[in-house]
């Protein structure tokens, strides 16, 4: 009874919280002037607007969810959902850096230094390795090149090593920690064309390019597999099949560019393939759609003849 009554009174002050926010935020809004430049002042008070918002969701996580990996937004329970290793958490670290959030930083790394190394140890089964890649790992990383806190570069390089074993010598990394394949049961184009970035940083950071040596093997491997004016098929292995800048798909050439820039624009084969690859969505995937707006669809593709758009 007493852990209900506690609960209720949670929810009795996270809506008094939200109404204040809300209020907040309305003032804000009432600040816009559509065609006009806002002043210094407006500037800054929506930007304090925008802190005191992220101060209202890091709270209420802190208050219903520490240590959890979410706490879901209507019923303001704690889940740990398949990473159970509190990546909100980690996920949120550069925020509270970059807005100014110190002592809030200083707490989770406190928690995190304890707790994350047993959690990551516990990484198997079906828990993805792409999104633990980009929101684990590169969280883990941000955090250390804004704090500069060795602390975040050696859980990032226990975390690293887990990774970097399942990645095979061509580069191809699984859906999950147990070798598993994801929705589209095949190795996708995200999950070995999305950790280039993370460990060339480890690699630079650390003066081993060991890190960034295996996971780099993967530009080798899909430059030698079909493709259509730059555009791969998800499932690559197969040489056709669904092209999309979607989910599976996307990460792999956003990534494409942001390597590049971080080679500092050396790599040319890189600027060419992602050159390419944004020459064939011109050309194949894009749609005026009714409302005379523009639209990037799906691709079908045999192998051979033309790809062809995929209608919703």
């Amino acid at each position: 009874a007493e852990e209900g009554d506690d609960y209720e009174a949670l929810l009795k002050e996270d809506a008094k919280t939200l109404k204040e926010h809300q209020k907040r935020l309305k003032a804000i809004s009432a600040l816009s002037s559509p065609g006009v430049a806002p002043s210094d002042s407006i500037l800054r008070k929506r930007a304090e607007a925008i802190r005191a918002a992220t101060r209202h969701a890091w709270s209420a996580y802190v208050r219903l969810a520490w240590g959890k990996d979410e706490v879901k937004p209507v019923s303001s329970r704690a889940l740990d959902s398949v990473f159970g290793h509190a990546v909100t958490m980690v996920d949120a670290l550069s925020t509270l850096w970059i807005m100014g959030f110190k002592e809030e930083f200083q707490q989770a790394r406190e928690w995190l230094v304890i707790n994350l190394p047993g959690r990551l140890g516990k990484l198997v089964k079906r828990v993805s390795v792409f999104e633990t890649t980009i929101r684990t790992l590169g969280g883990l990383l941000s955090a250390y090149d804004l704090s500069r806190d060795n602390t975040f570069l050696d859980l990032s390089k226990m975390l690293g090593n887990r990774i970097h074993s399942l990645t095979n010598s061509h580069g191809v990394t699984p859906y999950s920690f147990d070798r598993g394949n994801g929705g589209n049961e095949c190795n996708t184009l995200a999950d070995s064309g999305t950790n280039q970035l993370e460990f060339r940083y480890l690699a630079r950071e650390t003066g081993d390019m060991s890190w960034s040596e295996r996971s780099d093997r993967f530009y080798d491997t899909i430059r030698s597999r079909p493709s259509v004016d730059g555009l791969w098929p998800i499932c690559w292995e197969n040489g056709k099949g669904r092209i999309t800048m979607g989910a599976d798909g996307d990460s792999f050439y956003e990534y494409l560019l942001k390597v590049w820039l971080f080679s500092g624009q050396t790599e040319d084969v890189l600027w060419d393939m992602y050159d390419r690859a944004v020459t064939g969505l011109e050309k194949h995937m894009l749609q005026k759609g009714p409302d005379g707006l523009t639209y990037v669809q799906e691709l079908s593709w045999t192998g051979e003849d033309a790809p062809k758009q995929v209608e919703d």
